[in-house]
């Protein structure tokens, strides 16, 4: 008796693990989304496709803007349920909710580059005395190239004197106007201020120097859930997840399609500029214990700088969703 039942739950054992006994699926959920256009939301376009082709399986609803300040209040008010923002923000979210968000994973590492025409800058130490131009006043960009300046031994004020400008169109008329301009900028400006200007170069990546300075990664954009919206739906957000992580792939391994879907989704204005610029844009996927960690040292890092970035303190251990 004891071998036929032994050989019966053998059996049963098999028939679960090819019919997928045990595992549960969510209810196809309507889940709204909102997407920065430039790299923090690269990683989305081929989920974007996705949705229109019927084949995603849930009811993505996705907004695409220019600004992540106008991510903050439609947060606050529930009309997104997840977002892709910058980590600064993100932390300063979680603040200003008292809680209210939470991390599911990192999708931006680091795309700042200084460019320049004339061949006087190829390290950290000849921008003495220099007049940089920027982008990103009061955000990751700001925060970022302060701390490499710092950890070189210049001090913004008094060795380097920063310029912030709107965009990546004022930068293009700042090397325009003038040849011996040094510019601060994000891809895919990057990349369009080397197709306008001849002769201009990109001649410094910030994210190595900054990880050189740190000894920590640096990430820039990650995906945040309203938590409200995680408590009531966990399986469906960790299904979007599987999905994202799936589209991210998609951008980093086919760079022709990705680079067509954000022209098609208005991530970036022009396929020829998104292909360009997708290598060095530090679209990436981490997620669990591992993104816990590495955005927990780099905002400690923010925090050390710049509190006013990160919402004044570091964030607790329940901003982090590792999926446990």
């Amino acid at each position: 008796m004891k071998k036929i039942f032994s050989l019966m739950l053998a059996v049963l054992m098999l028939v679960c693990l090819f019919a997928g006994c045990g595992e549960k699926s969510a209810d196809k959920t309507t889940i709204k989304i909102a997407a920065i256009s430039g790299p923090t939301g690269m990683g989305m376009v081929s989920l974007m496709e996705e949705t229109a082709l019927g084949n995603a399986k849930h009811d993505y609803k996705f907004t695409v803007v220019t600004d992540p300040t106008q991510i903050v209040g439609k947060i606050t008010s529930k009309e997104f349920d997840i977002a892709a923002v910058p980590t600064n923000m993100a932390s300063a979210i979680y603040k200003k909710t008292s809680g209210g968000v939470s991390v599911l994973a990192l999708n931006t590492s680091g795309n700042l580059f200084i460019i320049e025409k004339n061949n006087t800058v190829s390290k950290i130490a000849d921008l003495r005395g220099k007049t940089i131009y920027a982008t990103g006043q009061g955000a990751n960009p700001e925060f970022i190239l302060n701390y490499v300046l710092k950890k070189n031994g210049l001090t913004v004020g008094t060795d380097v004197e920063v310029q912030y400008v709107a965009d990546a169109k004022a930068l293009i008329g700042v090397l325009k106007q003038n040849d011996n301009a040094i510019l601060l900028a994000p891809q895919p400006a990057a990349t369009s201020i080397l197709g306008a200007i001849e002769g201009s170069k990109a001649v410094i990546d910030m994210t190595k120097e900054f990880e050189t300075a740190a000894g920590k990664k640096m990430y820039m954009g990650c995906i945040i859930v309203r938590n409200e919206f995680l408590q009531a739906n966990e399986l469906a957000v960790k299904e979007f997840l599987k999905e994202y992580e799936a589209s991210v792939n998609v951008i980093l391994n086919d760079n022709d399609k990705g680079a067509a879907l954000c022209e098609k989704y208005e991530i970036i204005p022009q396929a020829t500029i998104a292909k360009k610029a997708i290598p060095t844009s530090g679209v990436c996927f981490v997620a669990g214990e591992e993104m816990k960690t590495a955005l927990a040292d780099y905002l400690a890092i923010c925090l050390a700088e710049m509190p006013k970035l990160v919402g004044g303190e570091l964030p607790g251990d329940d901003f982090y969703f590792t999926g446990k």
